[in-house]
């Protein structure tokens, strides 16, 4: 009903509009024509609506109102007001409330005047109104850009940095203004007159601004105003290229020139693609390091390194093979950047000690020599091992998708994975492979902490009683599940020796509580050292401790028993068991290579992940679009809950349904390595995805 009372209304706005101006066309009762000559005809003023000097006379005979009047010689504009106010008003086309008309007179002369009170338009004779170039305005162009072009500020009618000119060959004012790439607005003002002569698109008095965007590469834009439409249109060029661009680098000698940095050499010489606006080449590079950059017409006077940086650094290109490689290159007043694309197939192998478990090899990190990687896919398998730079190749194989795995050395574990899906199709893939080793990082177990050297070093810190306001803090757990408030040493002491895992709360609560004074006391840094945490982490087979403390402090705050019996029970023993290792400084990820490998007794140790109990699998994995997720039928026909995390350990997806059926999902994943939880039952396991 509201919209249609609306619409009502509306309507009846419009007759009512209307019908007004209808009233105006059939009973006008004054017709005056003000304008710039009022003031040389016995008017007050100029642009006097009510002055009857140059009021117009009805002839009902025609219909038309007239007027002849002696206007002096010069330059005049003037327009229709009705019934002596400015309320109704006709301009140039007699469009209401439109633009002034011009007049030029060049000598004095009686000028009759005739308006039409249908079509609101006037003419004048012997002298016809409208633009003559011995009258010609100031046009400026007022927009968005002005002062991008030296103007004191934006849409300033009154700047002639972005004025134009008369061109009597065409009739049009023109010019060519020199402005930056970007979006921009503006409009046509003449005379600094906003409120008569003031155009916007199509010419159309106070209409919408013009819109305009300046790409890179562009010469200067050309503006033309017509005076007769007040139609502004613009056009503009590309620049024009360079003759030639040559690829000058560290390589130029491998491929014929007779020797490198040469920014003259033919056989490294690029071509335009006009298509694409691109200056490409291909060429066929031995492995190695190399370095490059763009030059410009055979000389060293224009040149362009890393980033597109006029005389920036050089560009490096890696090969860990001999490859084609496609060199791009795009020349724009913005933009200069090159870049390659290597199209011989095959998979480059960084191996490196991860020592921050994330997976990739960041600055500083080692690599890792002697250790020896399959690739097998497309009825091929192949075996490198990597070189004391910690890379490997796998070179020349057909189009397909392949594994790449890594025999792990003894003594090492797996950052993230052992093993990683490529995707090769006239391209190259680079796979990384991190490994860490495992021992003391300076944690002090709860025989240290209810030891005499626990007490004292707490003691002598004097973060004693800071320490105690931490714990209260924590969700410490007694063995019937309420809160451990520590107030004192002697409580603290008493509460840890008497820890058991009858209810696992509390002796997950020892053991983080043990934890978390090695950090207060800086035995461990919390936020830089890692610890081994197979099955506990949503991300990988490891977790900086803090993320273990807090995990683990989640848990306690909302559990206050766990006995054999309940459902978390495995994930909070997991937990217990991390924290007891890293306790006794067993399962710290070591800040460099390890010297000797892991013994069997530690290995005994550490705990295996905890399986699902039944076969559970992800394909394709690595993925460029969806994974398929799939847990096997168990004879209890236990549901399946999945959830997948992102690298920040926010959850992504997750479902709730039943085993032996396909859950598909990541298409819109960013490109990067999720962990996927997966429970069934009591049971629960994690997976490794990556998507491309």
């Amino acid at each position: 009903m509201k919209k249609i009372m609306t619409s009502q209304m509306h309507f009846m706005g419009f007759i009512f509009f209307s019908i007004l101006f209808l009233n105006h066309s059939l009973a006008q009762t004054k017709v005056v024509i003000p304008g710039t000559f009022q003031s040389e005809l016995g008017c007050s003023g100029d642009w006097m609506p009510d002055c009857d000097n140059t009021a117009l006379t009805y002839n009902s005979s025609t219909g038309l109102w007239t007027g002849s009047f002696i206007i002096p010689a010069g330059c005049h504009q003037y327009k229709v007001a009705i019934d002596g106010s400015w309320d109704v008003n006709y301009g140039e086309n007699g469009i209401l409330f439109g633009a002034n008309i011009n007049l030029y007179v060049a000598a004095e002369t009686l000028i009759t005047f005739t308006y039409d009170p249908e079509t609101h338009l006037v003419t004048t004779s012997p002298i016809a109104s409208g633009f003559s170039s011995s009258c010609l305005p100031q046009v400026v162009l007022a927009g968005s850009f002005q002062d991008e072009l030296g103007c004191s500020s934006d849409w300033d009618a009154n700047c002639t940095n972005t004025a134009l000119y008369y061109v009597p060959g065409t009739g049009q004012f023109e010019n060519d203004l020199s402005i930056p790439p970007g979006y921009y607005e503006y409009r046509a003002i003449l005379n600094n007159d906003w409120s008569g002569n003031n155009f916007g698109v199509d010419g159309i008095p106070n209409g919408g601004n013009y819109s305009i965007y300046i790409p890179c590469n562009t010469t200067k834009v050309h503006f033309t105003y017509n005076p007769l439409t007040h139609v502004v249109t613009s056009s503009y060029n590309l620049n024009s290229q360079p003759n030639t661009v040559v690829i000058a680098g560290s390589f130029q000698s491998e491929v014929g020139c007779s020797g490198d940095w040469q920014p003259d050499c033919g056989n490294t010489r690029m071509t335009y693609d006009p298509i694409y606006g691109t200056w490409v080449d291909t060429l066929y590079i031995p492995a190695g390091h190399w370095e490059y950059k763009i030059t410009v017409n055979n000389s060293w006077n224009e040149n362009y390194g890393l980033y597109g940086e006029r005389d920036g650094a050089n560009i490096p290109l890696d090969l860990c093979y001999s490859a084609k490689v496609v060199f791009t290159y795009y020349h724009s007043d913005c933009y200069h950047y090159a870049y390659t694309q290597v199209i011989t197939n095959g998979v480059c192998v960084n191996k490196f000690y991860d020592a921050n478990v994330n997976g990739y090899p960041d600055y500083g990190e080692e690599p890792m020599g002697g250790v020896a990687f399959t690739l097998t896919g497309n009825g091929i398998t192949q075996t490198q091992t990597t070189g004391s730079d910690g890379k490997a190749a796998f070179s020349n194989i057909p189009d397909g998708i392949y594994v790449v795995k890594e025999n792990v050395p003894s003594g090492y574990y797996s950052s993230l994975i052992d093993s990683q899906y490529v995707y090769v199709f006239s391209s190259n893939a680079t796979v990384n492979f991190g490994n860490v080793c495992i021992g003391a990082g300076g944690a002090k177990g709860m025989g240290f902490w209810t030891s005499k050297n626990g007490e004292g070093a707490l003691n002598n810190s004097g973060k004693l009683e800071d320490a105690l306001w931490w714990l209260r803090y924590l969700g410490l757990r007694n063995a019937d599940g309420t809160d451990f408030d520590p107030y004192t040493y002697a409580q603290l002491r008493t509460w840890m020796m008497g820890a058991n895992s009858k209810n696992m709360t509390y002796m997950l609560s020892a053991q983080l509580a043990a934890m978390f004074l090695s950090m207060e006391l800086g035995y461990v840094d919390g936020y830089n050292s890692y610890i081994y945490t197979p099955g506990c982490s949503w991300w990988g087979n490891f977790m900086n401790v803090y993320n273990l403390v807090w995990t683990t402090n989640y848990y306690l705050w909302y559990r206050t028993t766990v006995d054999g019996k309940d459902p978390d029970r495995n994930y909070l023993d997991c937990l217990k068991t991390a924290f007891d290792n890293a306790n006794n400084n067993l399962t710290f990820v070591q800040p460099h290579p390890c010297t000797g490998a892991v013994t069997k007794s530690e290995s005994k140790q550490l705990p295996e992940v905890n399986s699902i109990g039944v076969e559970a699998k992800v394909w394709p994995n690595p993925s460029n679009n969806y994974f398929t997720l799939r847990a096997a039928y168990n004879r209890n026909n236990e549901g399946v809950l999945i959830k997948v995390y992102n690298a920040n350990g926010q959850q992504v997806y997750t479902a709730n349904g039943s085993s032996n059926k396909d859950y598909r999902f990541g298409d819109r994943f960013i490109p990067g390595i999720y962990m996927v939880e997966v429970e069934q039952g009591d049971n629960r396991t994690t997976f490794k995805l990556i998507k491309q």
